[in-house]
């Protein structure tokens, strides 16, 4: 078992997925999230953010999936159904932000972001889970 696999299995299953969920939540749904701190950074630094945290949300997902799996590689359908699923939160993430009328704007752009970040997280992870998977016999690894 190599290092990486013996720290990642030391992590209660699905905490990932739970804190990345958890932290989405709550910085795109709270009112203001970073209390009254304003962060001035540079024009459409507000969609990065949803890149990333869009994308590290399906990251935690794909994490505990292959995990749960045993490293055994994710497939295509695995990946397309969790960008889709985070993507999908994105979208009724904006029409909560809405519904909820405390300040937070309803923007397709921001949709846009997520669903980028999703689809971009998981198309990463199809390229690199080489480096942390581990064959099954049944697919002709040892």
């Amino acid at each position: 078992m190599s290092r990486f696999h013996s720290i990642a299995r030391r992590i209660p299953a699905w905490l990932p997925t739970v804190i990345a969920v958890g932290l989405l939540l709550w910085l795109t749904l709270a009112g203001k999230p970073l209390g009254d701190t304003e962060v001035h950074l540079f024009p459409g630094a507000d969609k990065v953010a949803h890149i990333l945290m869009f994308g590290g949300t399906a990251v935690a997902i794909l994490f505990d999936c292959q995990k749960h799996r045993g490293w055994r590689p994710l497939r295509w359908p695995v990946l397309i159904a969790v960008a889709a699923i985070v993507s999908i939160g994105g979208v009724a993430i904006e029409f909560a932000q809405e519904a909820m009328g405390d300040g937070r704007s309803f923007e397709k752009a921001d949709m846009a972001a997520d669903t980028f970040g999703a689809f971009a997280a998981a198309l990463l992870w199809i390229v690199f889970q080489k480096y942390w998977s581990i064959k099954s016999h049944k697919d002709g690894g040892n």
